[in-house]
């Protein structure tokens, strides 16, 4: 998978912003501050939004950190009618745990912070269904999609016994749905792109179901 890259001059036009450097060099007129901040999580990523005081043409800036500490994202926005601004973004690898948010902007002197939290089951929730979707998309006999989806079923039902942890078993039967991929992509059955897409995303799967909680 690709990682997304912010050209330097313009991440650091980003940072500036966020962080409020530009009132060293401007007088300020108006102090402004971030407010209403909700945050929402499904497949298509991690949607923030919230209002800047001062109203709308406002540049607005964020920048979200992944539980394993690393930053993920930073983008810049023009606030809307009333102040409102919106950010949504897909993480280049989905984690399960804390994201830590910090928005800042024009005239804003302390940045406001909100944790979003991925739980790790709801995220295996999602990115199962975002794969059974996938499957039931393909073009193939229905034998083989019910084969593949089959073993899906299984992953949630394994993760989601309360008794004990069937971790280990579900990353098993990950594995085995990657192999079967990779088999019909031999077979001819599947393209390279359509085995690789099923591939990426069982993977991403793991990754959310071992990581620390």
């Amino acid at each position: 998978m690709k990682k997304r890259t912010i050209p330097i001059i313009i991440t650091f036009v980003v940072l500036v912003t966020l962080f409020g450097f530009t009132q060293m060099a401007f007088a300020i007129t108006d102090t402004a501050s971030i407010t209403d901040i909700t945050t929402s999580v499904d497949l298509s990523g991690i949607t923030v939004q919230g209002n800047i005081s001062t109203g709308s043409d406002r540049e607005v800036t964020i920048m979200a950190i992944n539980p394993t500490g690393d930053i993920d994202y930073i983008n810049q926005t023009t606030s809307e009618t009333d102040g409102i601004f919106t950010f949504t973004y897909t993480p280049n690898v989905f984690y399960s745990g804390v994201y830590k948010v910090k928005i800042g902007g024009q005239d804003v002197t302390v940045p406001a912070t909100v944790d979003v939290n991925v739980d790790r089951m709801l995220l295996a929730d999602l990115q199962i269904a975002s794969l059974k979707d996938s499957v039931a998309g393909l073009d193939i006999v229905d034998g083989i999609k019910n084969g593949l989806t089959v073993k899906l079923d299984q992953v949630l039902k394994l993760l989601k016994n309360v008794k004990e942890d069937k971790t280990s078993e579900a990353v098993e039967v990950l594995n085995s749905f990657i192999g079967q991929a990779n088999d019909l992509r031999d077979e001819g059955v599947l393209t390279k792109e359509q085995a690789a897409k099923l591939i990426t995303m069982a993977e991403e799967t793991i990754i959310n179901i071992t990581s620390p909680r």
